[in-house]
């Protein structure tokens, strides 16, 4: 199955350009460090190559720095599919709690959740609020995309944009009559498509954009490859893949905004390239 016909299937664009409003799309999702705008919140999503980023905790490998928010304190779940969500506020820092999304304003964090087929949802304000959040089907039917929004806005967060990461796409997401009518009537019929098979499918891509305009979020990327056929993500779906991609997230402090207004770069700097895009 062929990384355009999932492409197709979802009705997403791979011209990186943004028309009439629509969120910016890129083939590759994955590998890159990306900036939210003006928020100064940064996202990387990793794929396969990357290695099993699961901590030894979850029964992964070891976690390797390089990859976490440049030098920052990792922070993760243990998620569980829910709407619950867990606030980062202090040094102290609970690392495995049950919850499927993690909100901060802090700029020595980095906030991670781990993904096979879910979608990865970062979020961001201009006061540099920011939020990491796990959306597979039931916790998006549980609610836990506004319960971030919810949380980001006590935190002092006000307009709130979001970016979506590699996940299953309809053409490889067959699903069953009877979950996938309780969707629709959640999130509506676009939510309802056809697997390769011709089984009914989920869209999840469309469900969670459904779930991001309710909460009032705008989106302004969209990843558009399959995690089950890309050939470049781990997949519970696909291959009952064990390991996981990340998604990590963290905010640029003041001095690492300086230092790339320099363009200078220390030991936790940006390290933007030419090639890192800013959504």
């Amino acid at each position: 199955m062929s990384l355009a016909t999932c492409a197709a299937a979802v009705n997403i664009s791979a011209d990186p350009s943004p028309r009439d409003g629509a969120p910016r799309s890129m083939e590759h999702g994955a590998g890159a460090e990306r900036r939210l705008g003006s928020t100064g919140v940064m996202v990387r999503w990793t794929a396969m190559k990357d290695g099993d980023q699961r901590p030894l905790e979850l029964g992964g490998q070891r976690y390797r720095e390089g990859l976490c928010g440049l030098g920052r304190k990792q922070v993760w779940l243990s998620q569980v599919h829910g709407s619950r969500v867990v606030r980062v506020t202090g040094p102290e820092i609970s690392l495995g709690e049950p919850a499927d999304a993690l909100v901060s304003a802090r700029d020595d964090v980095c906030l991670t959740i781990f993904v096979a087929d879910c979608a990865p949802v970062v979020l961001a304000s201009r006061e540099g609020v920011m939020a990491a959040v796990h959306a597979g089907w039931r916790g998006l039917m549980a609610g836990v995309v506004h319960a971030a929004v919810t949380a980001m806005a006590s935190m002092g967060a006000t307009e709130i944009i979001g970016a979506v990461g590699p996940c299953v796409h309809a053409e490889c997401y067959e699903f069953s009559a009877r979950d996938l009518d309780a969707v629709a009537s959640r999130f509506g019929d676009e939510v309802r498509s056809t697997a390769a098979g011709g089984q009914s499918s989920l869209d999840l891509p469309a469900a969670v954009s459904v779930a991001l305009r309710e909460a009032g979020v705008s989106c302004v990327f969209q990843a558009i490859e399959c995690t089950a056929c890309s050939g470049l993500h781990f997949s519970h779906r696909a291959m009952r893949s064990p390991e996981r991609q990340a998604m990590l997230v963290w905010r640029q402090s003041e001095k690492e905004r300086d230092q790339e207004n320099a363009g200078l770069f220390g030991k936790y700097g940006s390290r933007l390239v030419p090639n890192t895009q800013v959504l």
